[in-house]
């Protein structure tokens, strides 16, 4: 009985284990031999590699084991032959997914999959395909996107394509997927080039209060009516800032000295390029001058990002990434400085950095 006992409960261990593999087939047409089909993981607006094939005969087959209920996934080729684009998927233990590559626009490439969230996120794909294909038929011709000619026709198709969305969106549910496009819509709605800011906030008066006090509530409201800019001149926001222990500090908490903030993220290789520079003044003006550095990633990230950097300033977050007070400085891209008197007046705001950079910026300021 009690070898009976153990063989059972080995089986289940097995079956359980076997719940948590993902297999992926592939076949394409468009894709050579020899090229990679690689599987990430979308987490806090990045791509994780998890695993990937090589392409042999036309086909691929990528295996990997999720331990999570449930990811948000991404299928993509560096093939020359195809635009820089990636698929989303959705993956639970034991999904069953074959993808058909037989077109460059990704929207078009055909996933069977039992994860119900894959079907609803495929409708968005489909409601747009004609679109979409010429979209991409444009990208791949010019996948740098930088002539200002190929760039209007494509901005052209997307804010088509984003009307498209708003329309099937009014007849869907409220569901996750609902709401991650609703705030991917909200993100770009103010893009000078899109027109389809008032259908969005048509969809956006749906909301419920309990749909505007969610996460995803909140970040389209702060994307689809956006905080009055402080530029150069203005006084620096109060907004609660937290440190790695969870202790809240404001800006004003630094009057009468000057400051240096540095926008970061763990992935920005030219804002880790910086810190070198930031510490070398920190050092040299300690008297004058205090650093903050705010951080652009999910508050997770931070975290555990932050332990590869000991930073010896203050090392902040508002937990908000890009919807706090990032969003009322007009941040848009890392690494971002802003010089603040030690009367809290903005003096400088610049973005980018080159060696040397912040040396031409403090020390005339320290030594006025």
């Amino acid at each position: 009985m009690k070898k009976l006992l153990f063989l059972l409960l080995v089986f289940s261990a097995l079956i359980t284990l076997q719940a948590q593999n993902v297999v992926i087939t592939g076949t394409t047409t468009i894709i050579p031999d020899g090229n990679d089909v690689n599987l990430y993981q979308r987490e806090n607006g990045l791509l994780n590699l998890i695993a990937s094939d090589v392409v042999k005969d036309g086909k691929f087959r990528i295996t990997t084991e999720i331990s999570e209920p449930e990811i948000g996934a991404a299928l993509g080729c560096f093939a020359k032959e195809l635009p820089i684009s990636f698929r989303r998927l959705y993956l639970t233990p034991g999904a069953e997914v074959s993808v058909a590559i037989d077109d460059v626009s990704v929207q078009a490439w055909k996933v069977v999959s039992n994860v119900p969230k894959q079907k609803e996120e495929d409708l968005y794909g489909e409601n747009s395909q004609p679109l979409w294909k010429e979209y991409y038929s444009y990208k791949i011709k010019n996948d740098d996107s930088r002539s200002p000619e190929l760039r209007a026709k494509m901005d052209s198709l997307q804010n088509l394509i984003h009307l498209n969305d708003i329309e099937l969106m009014k007849g869907l549910p409220h569901t996750d997927i609902w709401f991650e496009h609703l705030v991917h819509l909200s993100k770009f709605c103010k893009k000078s080039s899109y027109t389809y800011s008032p259908k969005l906030e048509e969809l956006y008066a749906t909301l419920t209060p309990a749909e505007l006090e969610s996460d995803a509530g909140k970040k389209a409201t702060a994307y689809l009516f956006p905080p009055k800019l402080v530029e150069v001149g203005d006084t620096v926001p109060e907004d609660d800032l937290f440190d790695l222990s969870g202790a809240v500090h404001r800006l004003s908490d630094l009057r009468g000295k000057w400051v240096l903030i540095d926008v970061w993220y763990i992935y920005c290789s030219p804002c880790i390029r910086a810190f070198p520079e930031i510490s070398e003044l920190a050092a040299r003006y300690k008297d004058v001058l205090e650093v903050v550095s705010l951080s652009f990633d999910e508050e997770d990230v931070w975290i555990s990002g932050s332990a590869a950097h000991n930073l010896s300033w203050h090392n902040w977050s508002d937990k908000k990434v890009d919807t706090g007070i990032l969003q009322k400085f007009g941040v848009n891209g890392c690494p971002y400085f802003i010089v603040v008197d030690p009367q809290g007046i903005v003096r400088v705001k610049t973005s980018g950095y080159s060696t040397g950079e912040l040396n031409k910026i403090i020390p005339p300021l320290m030594e006025q």
